[in-house]
């Protein structure tokens, strides 16, 4: 079952890190490298669920560990967004004299509201994987107190 969870783990973890690559190096790098970094961290995070998965105690553990490891990379998708869009604002700031201002606006709000998007769902799907993996595979214990009669 850990490896089943593995696997299915790091196809969680794979493809959040696929968005977040591929929002960081979307207009950086060409066609064919592109896909091929993307197919890169794609595999490496695969690995990575799987080796969390096999290392942890049990199921549930493995599950937990994956769910904090995709929270952090959702809280991470924000930056990953600044990141490009600033990318991109640097790569494309020659062809920008070319334009008029009111596509260079255009751009900028664009790549604005990108971040915002991204910021938003970043965050509410980070703290719903914080938060199961804060509660699945903790150990609950009870703690007794005990009352002296005198």
């Amino acid at each position: 079952m850990k490896i089943l969870a593995g696997i299915l783990g790091g196809l969680l973890l794979a493809l959040l890190a696929r968005v977040l690559v591929f929002t960081l190096f979307s207009s950086a790098v060409g066609a064919e490298n592109k896909e091929l970094l993307v197919g890169f961290f794609f595999v490496l995070f695969l690995a990575l669920g799987l080796v969390e998965a096999l290392l942890a105690s049990t199921v549930a553990k493995a599950w937990s560990r994956i769910f904090i490891t995709s929270a952090i990379l959702c809280f991470i998708a924000p930056i990953t967004s600044v990141a490009g869009t600033l990318i991109s604002t640097i790569l494309e700031a020659g062809k920008l004299d070319e334009l008029s201002g009111l596509t260079a606006l255009a751009f900028f709000i664009g790549g604005g509201l990108l971040t915002v998007i991204i910021a938003f769902t970043g965050l509410f799907l980070g703290l719903t994987f914080l938060v199961l993996g804060l509660l699945i595979g903790r150990d609950k214990q009870i703690i007794y107190i005990e009352k002296q009669i005198k």
